[in-house]
């Protein structure tokens, strides 16, 4: 009697194992992340995927924008972050160590990664792809030896003095920069400007310079012109991507095939893939780069006309 117990009991868990397997399996097959959704996610008992956290999700969005610039560490960005009450599942504040795992998350983007393969998500992504890989940059680069910057001076060599015709140069002092004559080998009496004072007086100056009727025509037909055909070159590109996008859907396709026909390891499989389904991202954030570009562009004629 006890061995019949126990052959049901652990036929009931073993079937009870393969319907949770089965069910992950289905869940991966449509893109839907099987597990605990990360911070910034909710999980939607409804439909059993994830939805953006709208209390938390622009925090996350912050951190990746803040860490992308390369001038603050994760220690600064938890000192910044934490006080506005971004908290982990557990309502604890968020460690290092979690600001860090949340950098290296593609879900965020819309990939994730389950057991080792990479599966293109169906939520909707909080960061761009272009964003999550600046950080992944910086954090590649973080910790190696930078050489001191030095100031950068964007009138210096531009001018000369106009009492003694002598170069002019700059320096920083007390957070200011200053230009003026180097009076090399002359008794000129010209003092310092601030950067600001004589960036004035360049407006100023430029302002004075006006174009001829007949000019402003011509200008504003070439500006026709090359409206019509970056917008052109805007709607080529546009389709040319989409093109790829589409080639690279069906290179996923066959390498399922040839996977599934012994062809190729489970390892090559899953980083072939990997490569894949991020090339497609990224072309699919550059289809919407141009479409924004196109609107930048009409907007931009609009104002010159």
């Amino acid at each position: 009697m006890l061995s019949i117990v126990f052959g049901q009991s652990k036929y009931y868990i073993d079937a009870l194992s393969e319907n949770i397997r089965r069910g992950i399996r289905l869940k991966l097959s449509k893109g839907i992340w099987p597990q605990w959704a990360p911070i910034g996610y909710l999980n939607d008992r409804k439909t059993r995927t994830i939805i953006i956290d709208e209390g938390k999700a622009p925090f996350i969005k912050r951190v990746f924008e803040l860490y992308s610039t390369g001038n603050y560490s994760l220690k600064e960005i938890r000192n910044k972050i934490n006080p506005l009450g971004i908290t982990g599942r557990k309502d604890k504040p968020l460690s290092i160590s979690q600001y860090q795992t949340m950098l290296k998350n593609p879900l965020y983007y819309g990939v994730f990664r389950y057991k080792g393969e990479v599966y293109e998500g169906t939520h909707e992504p909080i960061i761009t792809k272009k964003l999550f890989d600046r950080c992944q940059e910086v954090m590649r680069l973080r910790g190696k030896h930078k050489e001191p910057q030095q100031e950068k001076f964007i009138l210096r060599g531009l001018m000369r003095c106009g009492e003694c015709g002598r170069s002019i140069t700059a320096e920083l002092q007390k957070g200011h920069i200053y230009y003026r004559c180097t009076k090399r080998l002359t008794n000129c009496k010209q003092k310092y400007v601030r950067e600001e004072e004589l960036a004035a007086q360049i407006k100023e100056f430029i302002q004075k310079v006006s174009l001829a009727d007949e000019w402003t025509k011509k200008i504003i037909e070439e500006l026709e012109r090359d409206h019509n055909s970056s917008l052109h070159s805007c709607e080529t590109q546009q389709q040319n991507l989409k093109t790829k996008v589409k080639e690279i859907e069906d290179k996923i396709s066959k390498l399922i095939d040839i996977y599934l026909e012994g062809s190729i390891t489970l390892e090559e499989y899953q980083r072939k893939k990997e490569d894949f389904i991020n090339e497609k991202h990224r072309l699919q954030e550059s289809v919407k780069d141009f479409a924004a570009g196109s609107v930048t562009l009409e907007s931009n004629r609009q104002e010159i006309l």
